[in-house]
């Protein structure tokens, strides 16, 4: 059972990642005589994404080995930043839809180079966060490294125009890429 695994601070995070997931999809909020989405709050959608992708993905697993999250702040804020600057290529995808459903997004308030520009400003402080985190093995900083290189080329080949292949497997992979290339590097015990 999942609470036999977490703390109560790890429980208490995951409600609320459960909570804002629902409130993101949902139109419950109410606001001028309208029900709205979380994800309609302007600006709100891709921080909304990597606060709680960085919750389940980091934070609870941190919470559920009993480690403080204050030692780990670097790894969290790494974590927040990368797939913030990741969200954004998908906003881009979706700005016909954003225009149509009155969803304040990077790219529909401005335009997709800027919103590119704010993607990539996300993936440096990214990347300063894990070239700091003196916490990291060779292999971790490596392996995450990569994956910023790659995700800041997935960014730039980010339009609208591109397959949802393009996305989901491109995009979203990265996600994936610092794990397989660790596992590639303890592999070849680089």
């Amino acid at each position: 059972m999942l609470t036999n695994y977490l703390t109560f601070h790890g429980l208490l995070f995951l409600l609320i990642g459960f909570i804002f997931s629902i409130l993101y999809q949902l139109p419950i909020l109410k606001y001028k005589n309208k029900r709205i989405r979380l994800k309609q709050i302007s600006y709100l959608k891709v921080p909304l994404i990597a606060l709680v992708w960085t919750i389940v993905t980091i934070l609870i697993p941190i919470l559920a080995n009993e480690i403080n999250p204050a030692q780990s702040s670097l790894l969290i804020t790494n974590r927040f930043f990368f797939i913030f600057s990741l969200a954004i290529p998908f906003d881009i995808r979706d700005i016909e839809q954003d225009k149509k459903s009155n969803t304040q997004t990077y790219v529909v308030k401005w335009n997709s180079e800027t919103a590119k520009i704010i993607a990539i400003i996300s993936l440096f402080i990214y990347l300063v966060c894990v070239y700091i985190d003196n916490n990291l093995i060779f292999n971790i900083k490596l392996s995450l490294y990569f994956s910023g290189l790659v995700a800041f080329i997935m960014i730039l080949l980010s339009s609208k125009d591109r397959t949802k292949l393009f996305f989901k497997y491109g995009v979203d992979g990265v996600l994936l890429l610092p794990i397989l290339i660790y596992w590639m590097l303890a592999f070849l015990k680089f």
